[in-house]
């Protein structure tokens, strides 16, 4: 039996071959709306189950080349072969109770539709426009919701060649308190430095500098609040950091780095709040005109 399988295998990849083939010269002449044929020709047959040209226009072939639609059409008819071998073993297995799946399909369809009409209605009717002043105000009410998982800094940073001569310069305005306002130290790190970063009023993780800046320590939290003025060095960048302000991990995040979530809680509340008052008006609507019954 295995050696008649074996020689059938070559002349079956051979008809799945020209089948393709056929296929994807064909794909185009096919009308889905043609009256004549509502199927087409039979591309495959599994016991009584039977797998036609139509079911493959969904896949949409055109615009691929011949080499990936052939793939693409040569999967599908994997798939569905081996799902309507599998259906054919769970339908000899199973008990008529066990493939009694009425009402399972019942409840997923009335709970998709229920789904896809609240999704509408949360898009027609739910205001996603937020203040600053309504995320600040959330904020101040949640602070001890929002625990901070990682040490942050507020910093100045130039990355600058060791062996230029005017690397003392920037030493000396780096030791500054700030120099985001400082354009003329600006403009020369923008045309001299290798990398830098003036925006202190941003947070950065502390881990975000470690890839940034060759910085070796043991105990984070020991070292930002020992080290305000940092120079490090590799083989050719001295690196200049000064630490202007950090948060160490478990206390209070700052506002910046949880604004996203507070607007994806703002909002989920609204949602909430939306879909239970549209339920109570159904319910009130069904009540007054003696729709709901219970006896």
């Amino acid at each position: 039996m295995n050696s008649r399988v074996e020689r059938l295998k070559p002349h079956y990849t051979l008809f799945i071959i020209l089948l393709l083939f056929g296929y994807c010269k064909q794909a185009e002449r096919y009308n889905p709306f043609s009256k004549k044929d509502t199927h087409g020709k039979t591309i495959a047959t599994v016991y009584e189950a039977r797998l036609y040209e139509s079911d493959l226009v969904a896949l949409n072939t055109k615009e691929k080349n011949k080499e990936d639609s052939l793939a693409l059409v040569k999967e599908f008819i994997n798939n569905w072969v081996k799902q309507q071998l599998l259906l054919k073993k769970a339908n000899e297995n199973l008990t008529d109770e066990e493939k009694n799946v009425t009402q399972q399909l019942d409840e997923y369809r009335n709970s998709l539709i229920i789904y896809l009409y609240e999704k509408e209605l949360v898009r027609q009717r739910l205001d996603t426009l937020l203040s600053e002043q309504e995320i600040q105000e959330f904020y101040d009410a949640n602070k001890n919701n929002f625990e901070q998982k990682s040490n942050i800094l507020q910093l100045n940073y130039v990355k600058y060649e060791k062996t230029r001569n005017d690397v003392n310069k920037i030493r000396a305005k780096m030791q500054n308190a700030t120099v985001d306002n400082d354009y003329a130290f600006i403009d020369y790190c923008q045309k001299n430095a290798a990398n830098y970063f003036f925006k202190s009023s941003i947070w950065l993780e502390f881990n975000d500098l470690l890839k940034e800046v060759p910085i070796k320590t043991y105990d984070q939290e020991q070292f930002i609040q020992n080290n305000k003025n940092i120079e490090v060095f590799d083989d050719k960048y001295i690196y200049f950091v000064k630490i202007l302000n950090f948060k160490i991990k478990n206390s209070i995040s700052e506002l910046p780095f949880v604004k996203d979530v507070i607007k994806a809680t703002i909002l989920n509340n609204r949602k909430v709040k939306l879909m239970e008052e549209l339920e109570r008006k159904m319910m009130d609507d069904a009540l007054n005109t003696n729709d709901i019954k219970i006896n």
